[in-house]
């Protein structure tokens, strides 16, 4: 489970949701200052998230700029500068798929930031649920 869900869920949990198939809703518990809490939080995993994804970057850079320096010092080599590059490329792949998952968990935390400042609490629930169970179901299939 990643951060996002974590956080997701811990919120849910401080709202006192209970899964009720019919009938009323009850009231949440979730107020203003649980929703800052949750912005903090989301603040602080967003600017995480960007120190991550720099890093990945300037991994895939090094990566890059390795695989070529030596695939120039073993040009009279074909079997090592074909080696060299392929397992580069194969590098290159890993490197941009944990890539991606980190910036479609950031800008699902982007989306959060943007959105719930300007919503009551009871919308805030009703977007994390939303989100949250979206996620478990994306992980199901």
């Amino acid at each position: 489970m990643n951060r996002l869900q974590q956080i997701l869920a811990q919120t849910l949990r401080e709202a006192d949701f209970e899964f009720q198939d019919l009938g009323e809703t009850s009231r949440s518990s979730f107020t203003n200052k649980k929703k800052e809490q949750l912005l903090s939080q989301l603040r602080k995993q967003i600017s995480f998230h960007n120190k991550l994804i720099i890093a990945t970057v300037v991994m895939h850079f090094l990566l890059f700029l390795l695989a070529v320096l030596l695939a120039m010092y073993y040009r009279n080599s074909p079997p090592v500068v074909l080696s060299l590059l392929g397992g580069s490329v194969l590098g290159l792949l890993v490197i941009v798929r944990s890539l991606l998952s980190v910036a479609r968990t950031k800008a699902e935390m982007d989306y959060l930031l943007l959105t719930l400042p300007d919503m009551s609490p009871e919308q805030v629930i009703t977007v994390i649920k939303s989100i949250y169970f979206a996620r478990k179901d994306i992980r199901k299939s």
